[in-house]
């Protein structure tokens, strides 16, 4: 006979392992409760009773008990907090130094290129690869070629459909509407009266030759 370490009952184990298995427990839940109990001989940090810093409700760890209240706490410590003197003194000059526009020759210390201010400079340095790190590696799908891990990744975007299709989305109602958007006020007034001189359908707004990247107003292939 076996005893239960949790209720104390006594039972038979007639489970797979054998009659001679040593179990502690009866049932499921006392094999739980017993778990629990040895969790908490384990725990090194015992519960201390807090209270929350906004709303005084009593929680067991951290200093708010939701986020409405850490929220409120946060504006309240830092309400004001960069217009005072103390907040200015603890801010590193290095940063404010780097926020002031100043042109000049700003070099690389990676790739020698050269840049005329130095916030030009700082964008550089979040992407820039010196020649020794640059490692042609192919997309799998398309079998691009990039220099960098770094272009691959930024590449692999548009072989996902969840990140593709909003971005075609905003291109189509950007297309729809480029008329009302992207052109002033005289030149929808000459369109208007190219549409009413030439036509809707021979009237061509925006038109591109081919390969090349110059754009023309407007374009007709009516002759007068």
């Amino acid at each position: 006979m076996l005893v239960c370490k949790v209720c104390f009952k006594e039972f038979v184990y007639i489970g797979p392992r054998g009659l001679d298995y040593q179990v502690k427990t009866y049932s499921k839940k006392c094999y739980n409760r017993l778990t629990g109990l040895r969790n908490e001989a384990r725990r090194i940090h015992p519960k201390v009773d807090l209270a929350c810093e906004t709303c005084g409700k009593r929680i067991e760890r951290g200093k708010t008990c939701s986020r409405y209240c850490h929220g409120r706490r946060l504006s309240r410590l830092y309400t004001g907090r960069k217009l005072t003197a103390e907040w200015k003194r603890h801010q590193s000059e290095g940063k404010r130094k780097e926020r002031i526009l100043k042109r000049g020759i700003f070099a690389c210390d990676k790739c020698e290129k050269v840049f005329e201010t130095n916030t030009s400079l700082r964008a550089h340095r979040s992407y820039c690869t010196p020649d020794e790190e640059i490692v042609n590696v192919s997309c799998d799908v398309c079998s691009k070629v990039f220099r960098t891990a770094r272009g691959l990744k930024i590449h692999g975007h548009c072989h996902i459909e969840s990140w593709n299709e909003p971005r075609r989305e905003r291109l189509r109602a950007a297309a729809v509407n480029r008329i009302s958007q992207s052109t002033s006020r005289a030149e929808l007034r000459f369109h208007n009266q190219l549409v009413g001189f030439f036509g809707e359908a021979d009237v061509i707004h925006k038109f591109k030759v081919g390969d090349c990247y110059h754009e023309y107003d407007f374009s007709s292939h009516r002759r007068i």
